[in-house]
């Protein structure tokens, strides 16, 4: 049927993009002023102080602005993996990943058993096209910590990416697994089982998405033309119209539910 190959070409296209995007970062920025007794070495009053400052602007998406306090922290004390990991974050969300990962390396080189650089040095070499690199990062990170759902989910995003699928689902089961209330863990899980082309198990994925949170806009695109894929396309209309609920202007989801009326409408015209 044309409707079903329309659909399936639709889908395909939807999950490219998707996979692209959303890189899991390991840190809140106020993570940056939280002591870690095991990692993380204890710094001045003064130190403290222009980390929190630091922190708080990060927590506003002020970059630059702290970039600028995590500098005055790197001359006050050289040693400070905070600041080198703030430094880094900074650049990060800046775009400048070369910067990014210089500076994560040096938080590394103080103090190589914080798994959470190790990830934050894989999205930055990722996102640099890098990506062999940012694998053995996120490695890195695992050894150090096995339960990291982080480490895992961003692992699983590079496969993805690289078209390593059946690694990248083995990824994305370890997050559900240890965060199965993980709603992006199950989109993801459920946007490589279509391209492993195990769309039942897609739909059960972004069904678990959704009982999560059932105002997941992506999450009900994507059953539904997973559900078109599969020639369930009342389904598929059900769950595209639950889209508009949530967001009237999705153009997508009004266009492929024309597309599927005007498909079974035809189909009954040559029946008849």
């Amino acid at each position: 049927m044309k409707l079903h190959h329309f659909a399936l070409a639709l889908s395909l296209s939807l999950f490219t993009t998707i996979a692209h995007s959303l890189k899991s970062s390991a840190v809140m920025p106020t993570i940056l002023v939280t002591a870690e007794a095991n990692v993380l070495q204890v710094s001045s009053t003064q130190e403290d102080d222009l980390l929190e400052q630091a922190g708080e602007l990060l927590d506003l998406e002020k970059y630059s602005e702290a970039l600028v306090i995590f500098d005055r922290v790197i001359k006050m004390n050289a040693q400070s993996p905070l600041a080198w990991m703030g430094r880094g974050y900074s650049f990060y969300h800046l775009k400048q990943y070369e910067q990014a990962i210089a500076a994560y390396q040096k938080a590394i080189e103080i103090n190589p058993q914080w798994d959470r650089v190790w990830i934050e040095l894989g999205n930055a070499l990722d996102d640099s096209g890098k990506s062999d690199e940012a694998l053995q990062a996120y490695d890195r990170a695992l050894e150090l910590n096995q339960k990291s759902v982080s480490a895992w989910y961003n692992r699983g995003i590079t496969l993805s990416r690289l078209q390593r699928f059946e690694e990248a689902l083995q990824a994305l089961n370890q997050v559900v697994s240890l965060a199965p209330e993980s709603e992006l863990g199950w989109f993801r899980r459920g946007n490589v089982l279509v391209r492993l082309n195990q769309l039942e198990d897609a739909v059960e994925s972004y069904e678990r998405a959704i009982a999560i949170n059932p105002q997941y806009e992506g999450a009900w695109v994507n059953k539904g033309l997973v559900m078109a894929n599969l020639g369930q396309y009342e389904e598929a209309i059900a769950a595209l119209q639950q889209v508009l609920k949530i967001n009237p202007g999705n153009a997508q989801a009004q266009r492929v539910i024309q597309e599927i009326q005007k498909g079974l409408a035809n189909n009954r015209t040559v029946a008849t």
